[in-house]
């Protein structure tokens, strides 16, 4: 069965706007700790679409720095691979020190929920298409590392 909501944090208070964003990234990726130099008026909107277990979620939004900690996999981590096409804008993703990655328009972005990382976009706000499938659908070979 497919089923889609829409969020848009535009139809808030503007106080209530960044702390709604994060809790709806929560939901639909992992729980992450955000950030971003436009919290106080916040602009973001996502589609999701579930198909069964897997999540498809178009969204724009505000400048925005994703950190995905060791704490916060230990206190919670639904196990998810995340695909995001990037459609508008830049970011660059980290994990640990050694492992950077810079993402410009159609570029593809992978991560995994099990494993710390930071993102940042850029200046200007990004559009993306995101897809959560749960990892136990991915078979990876033995040894194939995941950002």
């Amino acid at each position: 069965m497919v089923h889609e909501s829409v969020f848009r944090t535009q139809d808030l208070p503007a106080a209530d706007r960044f702390e709604a964003w994060i809790q709806r990234m929560g939901r639909t990726h992992a729980p992450m700790r955000l950030s971003s130099e436009r919290a106080a008026d916040y602009d973001g909107s996502q589609r999701a679409i579930l198909l069964g277990d897997v999540t498809v979620w178009p969204a724009t939004f505000d400048p925005l720095v994703f950190h995905r900690t060791p704490r916060l996999i230990r206190a919670s981590d639904p196990e998810l691979y995340h695909l995001s096409l990037l459609l508008k804008g830049e970011g660059a993703a980290s994990w640990g020190s050694s492992r950077q990655a810079v993402y410009t328009m159609n570029d593809f972005h992978i991560s995994t929920s099990s494993r710390p990382f930071e993102i940042h976009t850029g200046a200007d706000p990004v559009t993306i298409v995101g897809v959560e499938i749960p990892a136990p659908r991915c078979r990876c070979p033995a040894g194939t590392p995941t950002r």
